[in-house]
């Protein structure tokens, strides 16, 4: 008999026993090499061993290498995973497993949402990743699978008129959880919030998902859900910010106003006596009297962006340098600066100027205002 020639072999894989190892390598962008060399997996028996002598690792590279294509060819369906999930016929996988594919599939990563945030997702962007991928320290593979999947969640959202979250839950088949940092990042896109200025260069991008999720919670229409920005309250803190702004006397009444409260709950902590707390707390509030006119401005130059989009994209800018730096600049603990908005809660309603107007309106626009500069400020404090 002659010597047998190998024209060709073959290997099957059966999606149903994937590894989820190599699913998750394939995510990452990695090499098939790469991913194989890194799996998991037990070593082959002694049987096993013989009776592919010394293949093994050519044999675990090509197992590696059809599921990469398996998942190639599965990733069409991911993207539509509500049509997946619904024909039976296009997979095989029990829906549990197809549930945790795709949020694997659409989960990212803080260091490319931190690059990508606040910025329109194009096609000019999606050719610049490689830039971001060097700075997230993520492979340009999975940064491209990542900007995909927000410009897509994003343009089914884009103009919704129902809550984003549920609609994200609905049409993608997201958990909750990720379909709500879905949300947060899609609110940054929506306005074009400046998040590359120096300023915010410490902002994690976990904390400005927080930021943004609390914005979205306090902005835009109660219990809507949307990412669009309540008109109705933009317009009265626009008209706040002009009735108290109008004259020097506003913003002087104010600070003094705020002063007088500053001053007693400093002095009250400390259990000290009325005379020794009054010059204590006196001395202390010097450090920073000077820079309360300039914190003031920057709050209502806060209200006034919400009723102009150019200016709200620097919304955090402007909170940090107007608001958060003077105050950290007075040397405050973040307990003081959590005082002084305590005191500027209770004290715009007895601003002369502000008596007049509609007292309850007054007042849920301010705090709705003051919720979000405060969270901004105690959330950046201990990073400046």
């Amino acid at each position: 008999m002659g010597e047998v020639t190998v024209l060709f072999d073959s290997l099957v894989t059966d999606l149903r026993n994937f590894d989820p190892s190599v699913y998750r390598s394939w995510l990452e962008g990695e090499v098939v090499r790469v991913a194989a060399r890194q799996r998991d997996i037990i070593a082959p028996s002694d049987d096993t061993a013989r009776l592919f002598a010394g293949r093994w690792n050519e044999l675990l590279f090509r197992e590696t290498q059809d599921q990469f294509r398996a998942f190639q060819r599965l990733e069409h369906f991911l993207q539509r995973p509500k049509i997946w999930l619904g024909d039976t016929l296009e997979h095989e996988l029990p829906d549990g497993v197809c549930r945790w594919m795709i949020e694997r599939y659409y989960d990212f990563d803080d260091s490319v949402a931190r690059e990508l945030a606040g910025k329109k997702m194009s096609s000019k962007l999606r050719k610049d990743l490689d830039d971001v991928a060097q700075s997230s320290s993520v492979s340009l593979a999975s940064c491209q699978r990542q900007f995909d999947n927000f410009k897509r969640v994003g343009h089914e959202v884009s103009t919704a008129e129902t809550d984003t979250i549920a609609l994200i839950v609905e049409r993608f088949c997201l958990s909750p959880d990720l379909a709500r940092r879905y949300a947060a990042f899609l609110f940054l896109a929506h306005h074009r919030i400046d998040l590359s200025k120096r300023c915010l260069a410490s902002l994690t991008y976990p904390v400005v998902e927080t930021l943004a999720e609390i914005m979205m919670h306090e902005w835009t229409r109660p219990d809507s859900g949307t990412l669009a920005l309540d008109e109705n309250l933009s317009e009265r803190a626009r008209d706040l910010k002009a009735v108290v702004t109008a004259t020097r006397s506003g913003i002087d009444e104010l600070r003094d106003l705020v002063r007088q409260r500053v001053v007693e709950a400093w002095g009250i902590r400390r259990g000290e006596t009325a005379t020794r707390r009054f010059v204590r707390s006196s001395d202390a509030w010097s450090r920073v009297e000077s820079r309360i006119p300039s914190v003031l401005r920057g709050i209502f130059g806060v209200c006034g962006s919400l009723h102009n989009a150019r200016e709200f994209k620097d919304v955090l800018v402007v909170t940090v340098e107007r608001v958060a730096e003077p105050l950290m600049k007075a040397g405050l603990s973040d307990m003081m600066v959590g005082d002084i908005f305590d005191a500027l809660a209770e004290s715009l309603l007895d601003v002369r100027s502000v008596r007049a107007s509609d007292a309850p309106l007054v007042r849920e626009t301010w705090m709705r205002v003051l919720c979000v500069v405060r969270a901004c400020v105690l959330h950046v404090y201990p990073l400046m």
